[in-house]
């Protein structure tokens, strides 16, 4: 185990503190034969956890192949231009354009 009797955390470190905190208290309530938190036991309601996403449907559905070669659909510029990974070495883009069926 670390040795935090010496640590001088900061402002910058409040992200750790609460982590420690929550670890902390989740260990409490283990010890009191609890749960910790975000546990779910139930099967049914285990299956499927849904998050709040925007656009979800596009991003589970998404367009087809067709779509983002239309230059007017309204995706298909930011897909063929891979906007995420910008910077990336230029054989990287052309792997990607490759792969895609772009050009």
């Amino acid at each position: 185990l670390a040795d935090r009797s010496r640590e001088h955390l900061g402002r910058s470190d409040r992200g750790v503190i609460l982590m420690r905190k929550i670890f902390a208290g989740d260990i409490e309530r283990i010890g009191n034969g609890e749960d910790p938190k975000a546990i779910i036991r139930d099967p049914a309601v285990n299956a499927c956890v849904g998050l709040p996403i925007f656009d979800r449907d596009y991003l589970v559905q998404g367009p087809t192949s067709d779509q983002l070669r239309d230059s007017d659909h309204p995706r298909a510029r930011s897909m063929r231009n891979f906007v995420f990974q910008a910077g990336q070495p230029d054989e990287v883009r052309a792997a990607y354009v490759e792969a895609m069926g772009f050009e």
